[in-house]
């Protein structure tokens, strides 16, 4: 199928999505950082992909899960495959799977969905 329109869908997406919360936080004794959570993403892309005629769906096809951001006038579409852990505590797999949604939609839509911890301003100073 043509990706005709998923792409221009996808520009007027970004051109119109606020900026995502970072409503999650995850502290170890190793380190800190922000995240947006998958509700939040969800709750704030649903106006713009609406507005830009695309939608999205997110499955898992035996091991893999599969993330399709589609245009809603034409059917066209892009999609992301990745391996998922499958087996041990149904928690983590769980964990995971949510993760990878996170991970997957912020990169399909073009949104940061946590802090950029490579960035020069998190990195240790040089003396």
């Amino acid at each position: 199928m043509s990706e005709a329109k998923i792409y221009p869908a996808l520009a007027t997406f970004q051109q119109k999505v606020p900026k995502i919360d970072l409503d999650g936080e995850v502290q170890t004794k190793a380190y800190k950082f922000k995240y947006a959570t998958l509700a939040n993403i969800l709750d704030k892309t649903k106006t713009a992909m609406d507005e830009a005629k695309m939608g999205v769906t997110q499955f898992v096809a035996k091991d893999v899960l599969v993330t399709r951001v589609f245009s809603s006038e034409d059917g066209s579409f892009i999609e992301s495959q990745i391996p998922i852990p499958v087996g041990g505590d149904p928690k983590n797999v769980g964990g995971s799977i949510t993760n990878f949604r996170r991970y997957c939609l912020t990169a399909m839509l073009g949104i940061a969905g946590e802090e950029d911890k490579d960035a020069p301003e998190a990195a240790p100073r040089r003396r």
